[in-house]
């Protein structure tokens, strides 16, 4: 009987030893499997899905550029981290050269880029202008395209509305010219539009000799410099005594006024009068400056338009007016403007003032109605 017993147990025990053994490797597998243990990994809700925001700041829609170098600026923000800004015009890209962050996280991030046109192929001309913003998680987001105007002048440009018609001369103090009468006119001057924000640098008048209206001889006269309202003059900006000793006559006769350092965005008026607490004693002695005009046979349908102006203080006291509106005649003055240009880009006079867009309403709209935005502006010519 123990022999049996003692099979029994033999056979019970051949049978456990591969089991226990199974049991040992398979527990060795699993743990295996795990791998070491190390710091958690990103799990799907730290994937960065969410692009980021930006705005163009400058230039504006419709803005023009006068000088061959353009910043642009634009403010991008994102829930983590701007990479960099990219700016385009008409697809070219500013990659390949410096990108400034003046700011940086968590503010608002602007970021500044110079364009330089001259080193590019853009001619002159209309041309679309993005940014786009990168995060760190390679989202992108587009403004809206919007048009400018490169259109390059030089640092120097002279403004003048003459040269159109039969050359003639009209002079101060007016007196009528067959009778023994005189109007009292005052201030003859011009109504100069610059293109863009300029210092005034020079004033040019034509004057011929003045023995051709008045037998007594020149006069000193007063030069002005007006803002304007309204298209007619407004606030004295600058007056400049000019002695009859110093006029010239049946030529340009310049007058440098830089040293005032007059900027202007907008109108301006630049002329001249008779010192005007000698204007009785010129009449009385029948002396004056006749100034050189053009006579335009083309009358303007709006006569208060017209550049060249009068004061009529005597008479109808009309005040203020055109000469196309006093005399029926568009009789263009002989009066210039030097200007200098401020460097980089401005905006055309008369175009609308955009104001800076909210961050959320950045939706671009079509080519058609961004082409059509930019015929809507004005274009002073």
């Amino acid at each position: 009987m123990k022999s049996k017993e003692k099979h029994i147990f033999a056979s019970l025990c051949f049978c456990a030893i591969p089991c226990l053994i199974s049991i040992f490797f398979f527990t060795i597998l699993i743990a295996g499997c795990e791998g070491p243990q190390g710091t958690q990994g990103r799990g799907i809700d730290d994937l960065d899905l969410e692009p980021p925001e930006i705005i163009l700041i400058t230039p504006l829609a419709g803005d023009t550029i006068f000088a061959d170098t353009l910043t642009i600026s634009a403010i991008a923000q994102d829930d983590r981290r701007v990479e960099y800004v990219e700016f385009f015009i008409d697809g070219i890209s500013s990659q390949g050269n410096d990108i400034i962050a003046l700011d940086s996280f968590p503010s608002n991030i602007s970021y500044r880029y110079l364009w330089d046109f001259s080193a590019t192929e853009l001619g002159d001309g209309i041309h679309f202008l993005v940014a786009r913003a990168f995060d760190k998680g390679h989202n992108h987001a587009d403004t809206p395209a919007i048009p400018i105007w490169y259109l390059p002048l030089a640092g120097i440009f002279e403004l003048k509305y003459d040269g159109v018609g039969d050359l003639s001369y009209f002079g101060l103090p007016d007196k009528h010219p067959t009778q023994d009468f005189w109007f009292g006119d005052k201030y003859f001057n011009v109504r100069f539009t610059p293109p863009a924000a300029c210092i005034l640098k020079e004033i040019r008048f034509e004057f011929t000799y003045p023995d051709l209206e008045y037998p007594g001889g020149g006069i000193d006269i007063d030069v002005f410099v007006w803002s304007s309202s309204d298209l007619m003059p407004d606030s004295v900006l600058l007056t400049v005594p000019i002695p009859e000793t110093s006029m010239i006559y049946d030529d340009w006769m310049f007058i440098d006024v830089s040293e005032a350092n007059l900027e202007f965005s907008s109108d301006f008026h630049v002329g001249f009068s008779p010192v005007d607490s000698l204007y009785e004693s010129y009449q009385n002695e029948d002396r004056g400056a006749s100034l050189i005009v053009h006579v335009d046979p083309d009358t303007l349908d709006d006569a208060r338009q017209h550049r060249s102006i009068e004061f009529e203080p005597e008479g109808e006291a009309r005040g203020w007016g055109s000469m196309q509106e006093h005399w029926e005649l568009k009789m263009d003055f002989h009066i210039r403007a030097l200007v200098e240009f401020s460097e980089g880009q401005t905006a055309l006079l008369g175009s609308d003032n955009n104001p800076i867009p909210d961050m959320m309403k950045t939706d671009s709209p079509g080519m058609q109605e961004i082409r059509n935005l930019f015929k809507k502006s004005e274009v002073v010519k």
